[in-house]
């Protein structure tokens, strides 16, 4: 996760994830190790396509981060899946911005609150793309 603007945080959702997520729905941020208790948040916005370069090195899998990515011939960070960007917008003002209201990049962890799907549901869809991406769909 990164900090965005003065108020957004960004988390990074996986593909086989994205489905579950729907804007307006609770959230919460906390970094590691930290004793400040988790932030309240909201999903903003979700990416209507998966990004083609990680413009946050923290969350680089290569830098220590959870997102599997690789370093391409000109430095970029490139994941190696497809991964969606989720903005998330804190209830109320949080600490942590620097000068002029700034915000500072904090990694950490975003638990969002996901609609339910069931196990044969999400059998059923990995079929059918694995299918479909056989059959040249």
């Amino acid at each position: 996760m990164r900090t965005t603007k003065s108020r957004d945080k960004t988390p990074y959702v996986d593909e086989a994830d994205i489905d579950q997520l729907r804007v307006g729905a609770r959230a919460w941020f906390r970094a590691p190790g930290s004793d400040v208790p988790a932030t309240d948040a909201r999903v903003a916005s979700i990416s209507a396509a998966s990004i083609r370069e990680l413009d946050s090195p923290e969350a680089a899998s290569v830098y220590g981060g959870h997102v599997q990515a690789r370093k391409d011939e000109a430095g970029r960070l490139i994941p190696d899946s497809a991964i969606y960007r989720v903005i998330l917008v804190p209830d109320q003002e949080t600490p942590g911005h620097g000068a002029g209201g700034a915000a500072l990049r904090q990694p950490g962890v975003a638990i969002i609150q996901c609609r339910p799907v069931s196990l044969l549901a999400r059998v059923y869809r990995k079929t059918v793309s694995l299918l479909m991406g056989e059959a040249g769909f």
